[in-house]
Formats: C-alpha cells, sequence, structure tokens
C-alpha cells in the first residue's frame, strides 16, 4: 500500500493529470478499507465487552460497617464508607500507600465475611483508601451478601 501511494504520489506531482490522482484516491480507499476491515472487530469490542468499558463504574452504596485490616502481619480498624462490586473506599487510621494488597474481614451483624484487593487510591485528607478487589470467586461471594445486605436499607449512590 505505501508502495501504491509513493508511486501515485510522484506520477501526480510529475504528469500532474487526473488519471494519477484517480490512482492516489484508489489506494487511499483501499488503505482506509484494509484498516477498517481489520479494526472494527476490535472497535466494536471496546463497546460491547462490559469489562473493557472503562468509562462505566459499577454502583456504589453507602454503608458504616466496620472492618478489621490486616496488611503484612499488622492488623487495623477501618469503616467501609461505600461499597461497589468491584471495590470498596474504607476509612481507617492505618498507614497504607497504593499498591499495598490488604485483607478485610467485614463484620455484617450477621456474619463475617473476608474481602481481599489492592490499594489503588490514596486520600490522605479523609484518612481514606480505594481498595480494588481481587479477581476471586470469594470476593464475589463476600460483595454479593453485603450489597444484597445494605442495598435493601440504604441509598445508591452514584459517583
Amino acid at each position: 500500500m505505501t508502495a501504491l501511494f509513493i508511486i501515485s504520489y510522484n506520477n501526480y506531482t510529475v504528469e500532474g493529470n487526473k488519471g494519477s490522482i484517480a490512482l492516489l484516491v484508489l489506494c487511499w480507499a483501499i488503505n482506509i478499507a484494509v484498516v477498517l476491515y481489520f479494526l472494527r472487530p476490535s472497535l466494536r469490542r471496546i463497546y460491547t465487552d462490559p469489562k473493557l468499558r472503562w468509562w462505566e463504574h459499577s454502583k456504589r452504596y453507602i454503608s458504616s460497617l466496620e472492618a478489621t485490616l490486616k496488611h503484612n502481619e499488622l492488623n487495623g480498624d477501618g469503616q467501609i464508607m461505600n461499597l461497589s462490586k468491584t471495590g470498596l473506599l474504607l476509612k481507617t487510621n492505618f498507614k497504607l500507600t497504593n499498591n499495598d494488597h490488604v485483607e478485610l474481614l467485614v463484620n455484617t451483624g450477621d456474619e463475617k465475611l473476608f474481602l481481599s484487593g489492592e490499594i489503588v487510591v490514596h486520600k490522605k485528607i479523609t484518612n481514606g483508601y480505594g481498595i480494588k478487589f481481587d479477581k476471586n470467586s470469594v470476593n464475589k461471594k463476600s460483595t454479593k451478601k453485603i450489597i444484597k445486605q445494605i442495598k435493601n436499607n440504604q441509598p445508591e449512590i452514584t459517583v
């Protein structure tokens, strides 16, 4: 394609006739068609695959559940401020940094549920830490139970 484009452009600049420009336009059209043919499935996937739609956020639910935090061998207490299927905001005085892996034991009142994840956002102003859950079945089950419990009692917020 590049060779056709170069030849067409050279012919057009040297001769300047309508046949040369037609070949150049044809070359561009073929190039665009080939690119669209190969890129279209990738572009379609961005809009149809929910895992790739980064601009959509999970619904967050306001919470005031108490949690015990474990990082390495250290333990601390915290409060879950809001929760979604993919993560939560934890308020604690425990000092953490981005990419720290933490484990939480959440007391729902009825039972204690285990969650684990990674610190992805650190807000020093509110002593809050955004935690993105690890992708495992234990987190999914625990999160479903917690959301089901607080969904009936508290309003949904959009972020």
